[in-house]
């Protein structure tokens, strides 16, 4: 039984069909080939949390546009904070959606399972391996970001970009949380879809 039913068009407040408008923008951002919902309607990811607290669903995807929006970073750095932060939560659908987000962002399906076992992809520029270095860092920290680490990133992405990552970062921690609350899963992957595999230390715990 879904944890988080689902709740019918028709019985929509008006918070929740703007929440509901605002998840299918989200989602046409994707591959239209990724499967957004399972057979009993719901929302894969973190979505169908967010009908039963409507107060806070417009808020959240406005933030959540604003974060991934952020004109300092490209496509690929972006994808980039997501892969470090999908190395180290198990989420089946983030697994599943950014194997595929990865090589639409140029990719190569190699650098995307390195980025998915917590390794520094080959070939990346100064920046691009900053981003992914300084994402990674602070998807396991549980303390203060040390002094070195902070300046060699400020010194490659700047203030900005350092703040920039934390936000990113921060917001695919919270997508995983309530990706793992709502416990949806991922659909099986069709032919030709690449679904990278997770991180080894995994299994560990």
């Amino acid at each position: 039984m879904a944890r988080f039913p689902l709740v019918s068009e028709n019985g929509l407040s008006d918070a929740q069909k703007s929440a509901h408008d605002g998840i299918a923008n989200l989602f046409s951002r994707f591959p239209s080939h990724l499967t957004q919902k399972n057979d009993q309607g719901l929302f894969y990811g973190p979505y169908s949390s967010l009908f039963y607290t409507e107060d806070i669903a417009d808020p959240w995807l406005a933030l959540a546009s604003k974060v991934m929006r952020q004109h300092r970073f490209t496509f690929k750095e972006k994808e980039l904070c997501i892969l470090a932060v999908a190395s180290e939560y198990d989420v089946p659908y983030l697994q599943y959606a950014h194997s595929e987000i990865g090589l639409y962002a140029g990719f190569t399906k190699e650098q995307v399972q390195q980025a998915f076992h917590g390794k520094l992809p080959n070939g990346l520029s100064d920046r691009e391996s900053t981003v992914y270095n300084l994402a990674l860092k602070l998807t396991k920290l549980r303390k203060p970001l040390d002094d070195a680490s902070f300046e060699q990133a400020r010194e490659i992405l700047g203030q900005d970009g350092v703040a920039g990552v934390a936000h990113i970062v921060s917001g695919y921690i919270y997508v995983s949380m309530l990706s793992n609350i709502a416990d949806i899963g991922a659909p099986k992957s069709g032919e030709g879809t690449f679904v990278a595999t997770k991180n080894p230390d995994m299994a560990k715990e």
